[in-house]
């Protein structure tokens, strides 16, 4: 139970934080000169994109199993933290 609940805490702090980019995204590109309307369809982009995702994981998760989507969603994750480590930009 416990660590269930804690589990959910982490993931829902998670997506907390990261709905967050749609509050200062819009501000950040004002700042590099980029149009309001490129600015809006961006963002119309990137709230629609996670609606595809959601179906697109749910198929997967039907077809697949649970368990080997989440095996090999930490290794990718693995490899590319490794990859962002051991090649770092600039």
């Amino acid at each position: 139970m416990c660590s269930t609940t804690l589990s959910l805490i982490i993931v829902w702090t998670a997506q907390a934080f990261g709905s967050g980019v749609f509050l200062w995204l819009p501000a950040m590109m004002f700042a590099d000169k980029y149009g309001e309307t490129e600015i809006y369809v961006l963002m119309m982009v990137l709230s629609l994109v996670p609606i595809a995702s959601i179906y697109t994981a749910s198929y997967f998760v039907d077809t697949l199993g649970r368990r080997f989507l989440l095996m090999m969603s930490s290794l990718i994750t693995g490899i590319s933290l490794l990859a962002f480590i051991a090649f770092p930009a600039g």
